[in-house]
């Protein structure tokens, strides 16, 4: 337990780092209007995120929103880390590849953020799967906006948490709107009859983000629960966007005067915070004089950044092989003086048998691949009995053979995605070509998700029709 002046102590912090986010955010928007930077997402209204960082450890993995600057900061990334990303410089997280608002941070455990919304989710369940006996007992942040809950990956990923009881906490930070679209009545908390008090038999926790005080003791009791049971939780915090969805957007259209200086004066977690601390005892004009210090210090670290160096060119978007991919001498051509002779079945199966031996890493994650059937066509047949746990059927959803599989490469392991027919690849494409394939040329190496994906392609007898005979072979070669 801590006692009185080191909780005012923390939240002192949590503050100094909320602030920082928003005299960032501030100092974004003016660089960006003068045509310095072209791309800026406030998290205004949203730095309440950073309460739950206290009960965070560094075997913790966040899959944040886009709008975790606060949390992020109280992590422990560097303002200047947000500012590279900003002008897009050489030194930030991507090489001046990714939109700034979307960080990583590998050494933080901040996995690679996603663009298409909802992507995370799966990945987040994957990561779980990893780390769940870990003895220190780890969590899986995944973040999300009111506006993403409803993309089926999601819906997915939450599924399989429950199922699998994994500890992921699915943290929903709702602004009431996905850019200009009102999202009351169109998420899966949102019921006819008002908000929803469980989802998949789990308890949905409602906090109000503007409030930081309320979401720091609400994270403490949820990510509590979560380390000692080790399942998933659900939490939606409730806040007020105070700023434009980005530079782009204008929410005048959209949003009435009134509306807009109502939340500014009610919704402000910032303000609010200033308030709670100044009832603790800190002195309100030293509070001012911190956001100035910040502000200061923001625009000295902001005007170095710019002066450092662009990016270079690269010309790939693909890691170099590992050398002992590349020798031809490395290479097993069987032993022709034998007569033993396999078929194309059979070799696979021990390929896969002679990896699984060799790296208990290895695990392979695909429909009907446990024995007794051992896949379709026998592939992975008794494989099951030799590797316990480590061959297991998925359910029937393509996407989540995937983005499960990408999550478990995150967190070190060595998967084996299995798909029945090319033809089922469109469902699982999403998570191929902008999770799998870009994973190490959008964070410079920082991540990479070392997933082999196995596919049965082509028309191998009459009478298959267009959906178990496709080859897809030519959309696979154009992913990286």
């Amino acid at each position: 337990m801590i006692d009185q002046r080191e909780r005012t102590e923390t939240l002192l912090d949590l503050y100094r780092h909320m602030v920082t986010t928003r005299e960032m955010d501030l100092l974004e928007q003016d660089f960006t209007g003068r045509g310095e930077a072209f791309f800026h997402v406030s998290a205004a209204g949203h730095e309440g995120s950073a309460m739950l960082a206290p009960y965070l450890i560094p075997e913790d993995y966040l899959h944040v929103h886009y709008r975790d600057k606060a949390l992020m900061l109280a992590r422990g990334v560097q303002p200047e880390v947000f500012f590279h990303a900003l002008f897009n410089k050489d030194s930030s997280h991507s090489r001046g590849r990714q939109m700034n608002a979307h960080m990583s941070a590998p050494e933080l455990n901040i996995l690679s953020l996603v663009g298409p919304v909802g992507n995370s989710g799966l990945q987040a369940a994957g990561v779980a799967e990893v780390i769940k006996d870990n003895p220190e007992r780890p969590i899986v942040l995944c973040g999300l906006g009111d506006g993403m809950t409803q993309q089926g990956e999601i819906l997915e990923a939450i599924g399989h948490a429950v199922r699998e009881e994994l500890p992921v906490f699915f943290l929903i930070q709702d602004n009431a709107f996905a850019i200009s679209t009102k999202t009351a009545g169109q998420t899966f908390y949102w019921r006819p009859d008002g908000k929803a008090e469980e989802f998949y038999g789990m308890p949905i926790h409602w906090i109000d983000g503007r409030k930081p005080l309320e979401a720091y003791e609400a994270f403490g009791r949820i990510v509590g629960e979560m380390r000692e049971q080790r399942g998933p939780a659900i939490a939606v915090m409730e806040v007020d966007r105070l700023h434009n969805h980005t530079n782009a957007d204008d929410q005048r259209l959209y949003r009435s005067e009134e509306e807009i200086r109502s939340v500014q004066e009610t919704g402000d977690p910032i303000v609010n915070m200033q308030h709670e601390l100044a009832a603790r005892g800190h002195d309100p004009e030293e509070l001012t004089k911190i956001a100035s210090e910040i502000r200061a210090e923001l625009k000295t670290t902001a005007k170095k950044v710019q002066r450092s160096p662009e990016p270079e060119p690269v010309f790939t978007a693909h890691p170099p092989l590992p050398e002992h991919l590349t020798r031809p001498d490395a290479e097993y051509l069987g032993t022709p003086d034998t007569e033993e002779r396999y078929t194309m079945l059979t070799a696979l199966r021990e390929t896969l048998r002679a990896r699984m031996e060799q790296d208990e890493r290895v695990t392979l994650f695909g429909e009907d691949i446990e024995d007794p059937k051992g896949d379709v066509f026998g592939v992975t047949r008794g494989l099951t009995k030799q590797f316990p746990g480590r061959v297991r059927n998925s359910p029937l959803a393509e996407a989540s053979i995937l983005g499960i599989s990408i999550g478990r490469a995150l967190a070190g392991g060595r998967p084996v995605g299995f798909l029945q027919f090319a033809d089922f690849l469109p469902i699982a494409y999403n998570q191929v070509i902008s999770e799998l394939g870009s994973m190490w040329w959008r964070t410079d190496g920082g991540w990479t998700a070392p997933v082999i994906l196995m596919i049965t392609c082509g028309g191998y007898k009459p009478g298959l029709g267009p959906f178990h005979a496709s080859s897809l072979e030519a959309i696979a070669a154009h992913v990286p």
